[in-house]
Formats: C-alpha cells, sequence, structure tokens
C-alpha cells in the first residue's frame, strides 16, 4: 500500500510553518523597531523639556558656581543639591572642569549612588551647544552607569569672559523609577505591543487560508496520482512515506512513466507477435489452399490424359488439403472466442476415463499412420470402485484431449509411443499425455503455450508417406488448449527435456 505525507509533513502546514516563522521574525523585528523608536520619541520630549535646565541652574545661582580661580564653591552645590532633589529625584548635577574632569556633584546623600568616572565625554555637551540644535535626542555619559547613555543638559561657565567648566545635568538618573515613568508617560508603546500580536496572529490565519486555496488543486492532483501509483504498484516495490506533496507527486509520476513505458513495450510486443502470428496463419493458410488450387488446375487441364487411378489420388489430396486448411480455420474461430471472452464453461460430471479412451480411439488412425504407438493406461475406479467422475465442461476437455495427442503424435518420431494416463488424487483427477518425442528445449518451455511460439521440426525424418510438419506452425493447439483449462481453474503441467520426450498433465476437480 502507497504511503501518504502525514498531515504535519503536507506543504501547506510546511508553508504556513515557515511563512509564521517569517512573520514572527518580521513582527518581532517591527516591534522592537517600533519601541526603539517610541523610545527615541520620549527621550527626545523629556530631552527637550529639560534642555534648558541646566543653563537655568547656571543663571539662578548668586554667585558662580566656579569662582575666578577655578576652585568650586561647594556651599553652593549642597544647596543646588538639595533643591534639585526637591524638584526632581531623577536629576544628577555635576560640576565639570574645561577638560570634562567631574568636579563635584549633587550626590552625596547617604544612599545615593556614587559616579564611577572622573570624567566624562564633552562630545554630547559641544553638540547640544551648536547652532542649530542637532536632532534629538542626545545621549552622553552617565557617570552613575558609564555603559548606559543617558539623557543630558549641559551649560557653559564662564567667568569674566573666560569658560571655566560646564553644569552637566543627567536628566533621567538612577532613582527615578522608570516603571511609573513608562506606565505614564508610554501608553503608545504599550498599545504598539498589543497591537503587533493581533496582527500577527490575523495575519497568520490569512496566510494559512490562502495557502490551502492556493495549494488545494495540487493536493487534488497529489491524490489522484497517489491512486493511481497505489493501483499500479507492482507486487515486492518498495513504499515509503515521501517528504511533501511534490515528492510525493513525484514518485506518482515515475510510476506513471514507468507504468505508460511498459504499456507501450507490451503494445510493441503485441504488434510484433500479431504480425507474426498473420505472417504464420498467411503461410498455414496458404499452403493447403496453393494444393488444392495447383491439383484443381491439373484435373481441370489434364482430365482427358489421366488415368482413373491418377485421378482418384488427384482428388484424395484436394480432400485432405480442404481438411487441413478446415481445421486451420475452425482452430482460429474456436480461439477468437475463447480470447473474446464470450465462451463459458458449462461444467457438469462426467467419466474423464470414458471420454479419455474414445478420443484414444479416434486418433488410433492417425497414430497408425505416423507410425506411432497410442496407448492408454488401465484408468483407476474411485474409492467405491465406480469410474472417476470429474465436474468439467465435456465437450472443451474433449477438445484438450484431443489437441494433445495430436500434438504429440505430431512430434514424435516412427516407432514412438504416446501415452495416456489418469490418476486419481483427493480432491481431483490428473490427466496426463506423455510422449517418446524430441522434447523441449529448458528455455523453450515457458513459451509453449504462447499463441505466438512455433515448435521446431522434429529431428528424425519422416518416414515414407508421412507429411513433414511445417517449421511455421502457428501452435494454435497448445493455446487452445492453455485457454480452455483456464475456464476450468486450471493450468496445465509441462515436463520435458531435449531428446527424452514430453509430458503434458493437467487436473480437473472431482464431481
Amino acid at each position: 500500500m502507497t504511503q501518504r505525507v502525514p498531515w504535519w509533513r503536507r506543504l501547506h502546514m510546511r508553508l504556513s510553518v515557515s511563512m509564521l516563522l517569517v512573520l514572527l521574525a518580521l513582527g518581532g523585528s517591527l516591534a522592537f523597531w517600533l519601541d526603539m523608536n517610541l523610545r527615541r520619541q520620549q527621550d527626545a520630549l523629556w530631552q527637550w523639556q529639560g534642555l534648558a535646565l541646566a543653563q537655568y541652574i547656571n543663571s539662578q545661582q548668586p554667585k558662580p558656581l566656579i569662582d575666578e580661580q577655578g576652585r568650586v564653591r561647594s556651599e553652593l552645590v549642597r544647596s543646588l543639591a538639595m533643591y534639585a532633589r526637591l524638584i526632581n529625584p531623577a536629576l544628577e548635577v555635576y560640576l565639570l572642569d574645561p577638560q570634562g574632569v567631574i568636579l563635584d556633584h549633587t550626590q552625596d546623600g547617604p544612599n545615593d549612588p556614587r559616579p564611577q568616572l572622573q570624567q566624562v565625554d564633552l562630545g554630547p555637551v559641544h553638540a547640544l551647544a551648536r547652532t542649530p540644535l542637532p536632532e534629538l535626542p542626545v545621549y552622553g555619559t552617565d557617570p552613575v552607569a558609564p555603559h548606559t547613555p543617558n539623557l543630558i543638559s549641559a551649560a557653559r561657565l564662564e567667568v569674566e569672559g573666560q569658560t571655566r567648566g560646564y553644569v552637566y545635568v543627567v536628566l533621567r538618573g538612577t532613582r527615578a523609577s522608570l516603571l511609573t515613568m513608562d506606565a505614564v508617560a508610554d501608553p503608545l508603546r504599550a498599545a504598539a505591543w498589543r497591537f503587533v500580536p493581533a496582527v500577527l496572529l490575523a495575519a497568520a490565519v490569512l496566510m494559512l487560508l490562502a495557502q490551502l486555496r492556493i495549494t488545494r488543486p495540487l493536493s487534488r492532483l497529489t491524490a489522484l496520482l497517489s491512486e493511481f501509483r497505489a493501483d499500479g504498484q507492482e507486487a515486492g516495490q518498495p513504499s515509503r512515506a515521501p517528504r511533501d506533496e511534490i515528492e510525493e507527486a513525484t514518485l506518482a509520476a515515475q510510476a506513471l512513466r514507468a507504468r505508460v513505458q511498459r504499456q507501450l513495450n507490451q503494445i510493441e510486443d503485441n504488434e510484433r507477435q500479431r504480425r507474426e502470428l498473420i505472417a504464420s496463419i498467411s503461410h498455414d493458410l496458404h499452403t493447403p489452399l496453393a494444393s488444392i488450387q495447383g491439383y484443381a488446375e491439373t484435373l481441370m487441364l489434364q482430365q482427358a490424359t489421366l488415368t482413373p487411378e491418377q485421378r482418384s489420388q488427384h482428388l484424395h489430396t484436394l480432400m485432405q488439403n480442404c481438411h487441413r486448411l478446415e481445421r486451420r480455420v475452425n482452430d482460429l474461430f474456436e480461439l477468437s472466442k475463447l480470447e473474446s471472452g464470450y465462451t463459458q464453461a458449462q461444467p457438469e460430471p462426467f467419466g474423464v476415463a470414458e471420454l479419455a479412451s474414445d478420443v484414444v480411439q479416434s486418433l488410433q488412425l492417425l497414430a497408425q499412420s505416423r507410425g506411432v504407438t497410442l496407448e492408454m493406461a488401465p484408468p483407476p475406479a474411485d474409492e467405491r470402485g465406480r469410474e472417476l467422475q470429474v465436474h468439467a465442461d465435456i465437450g472443451m476437455i474433449e477438445r484438450v484431449l484431443q489437441n494433445l495427442i495430436d500434438n504429440a503424435i505430431g512430434h514424435t518420431p516412427p516407432g514412438g509411443r504416446v501415452a495416456l494416463r489418469i490418476a486419481a488424487e483427493t480432491d481431483q483427477v490428473t490427466v496426463e499425455v506423455a510422449d517418446s518425442g524430441e522434447g523441449i528445449a529448458a528455455e523453450d518451455l515457458p513459451c509453449i503455450f504462447n499463441l505466438f511460439w512455433t515448435r521446431g521440426m522434429p529431428t528424425a525424418l519422416p518416414h515414407k508417406g508421412q507429411e513433414r510438419r511445417s517449421r511455421a506452425r502457428t501452435g494454435l493447439g497448445l493455446a487452445i488448449v492453455q485457454r480452455i483449462l483456464a475456464l476450468h481453474g486450471s493450468q496445465p503441467q509441462v515436463r520435458s527435456s531435449q531428446g527424452a520426450g514430453t509430458r503434458i498433465s493437467f487436473a480437473l476437480k472431482k464431481a
């Protein structure tokens, strides 16, 4: 039985899973991109709102945070730390020198994280000082978390026209509750994360339906080809489950091609055999017709000069050829009826030994004319001592016996023997016809019942007065035998070797 593709390996399932994975990857990438952009927009808004904070802190001091000698006024920084913590706990304020070294900061509380750096990068500070303002957000160094860029605001500290340092403000320090800020300030991102899975699920369902619709014709074609492959699969042919419908269709197409090729070869072989049969039949019919025509012309042209004995001999030869021609034509008609399937056996109980004895008696004259001894072994009786009865078509079995015995006589040289034997078994009767003729070569045994097979000429020369059989015999007798026995559920069995005679037997059901 041809195995079908499991449902989880079908093409639409594999395509759906593959496309779903692609959609998940694309959706994840899209969600990540949206999240990053939303975060950047949020950061830009956050930074824009606090962009002037450093300048405001610097401008609101009663004195510069750094004096003329470059020293930090620590009391102002302490005061700044207190006010900054009251305004926004997330703010972290640093004082930098012109090189970015941290001079002081507002992280002096007992729970405040301490800076991990002594110097920050001034590149973002200079970027925020340019005009026009660069695209926000601009991330700077977070001294508390050096590996995480953060939002900054910066202002230049000038004393007597000289840059003494910078006010450096980290807008979103580590004390900020990011979870609270995200929940309040990022509703769009939360909505996006709910929207993307819904879109992916809807896209997956639509994609599965679309693929089912697209692959349905392929699935139907594959199913039809698979049924054809299963119907035409030869016994013993290995069968495995294909990986998908494409491989299943490929295997089915290969099986179809092999089957079509076998059928084409069979058609070519049948055509060749048909031509050979026509040639053989034409030869078989032409020989007696030519003889009949020749003797008829002789009688017409030389009837005045022929003696009564010559005229009688010519007429006798004409009749022999007429009978020979009639027999060939009857064989062809009978074989044609058997081949057509319209002829059916009409079984009935009868004594097989009596029928066999009648056939042997009818062919005794033919055997004597060929110098062949034809005999029948005494038939056995059944368990009650009665004649063996078989259940078969008596007319067809008679024709089988006639053909087998006639064939044996025709291929047995003068002085040879043809014997018919009947044997009883448990539920059947076996009939055997044996001859001491030239036998059949081993390579020819499988072909002897073929309609187109021709048996060679006997090795011994025919005796005087015996008709030399043509090598081109069509072998219709044995072909008829096989087809009649097939109607009875039996097959002829042949045992033969070249030069040692032939035994052909068949079995019939007991009545």
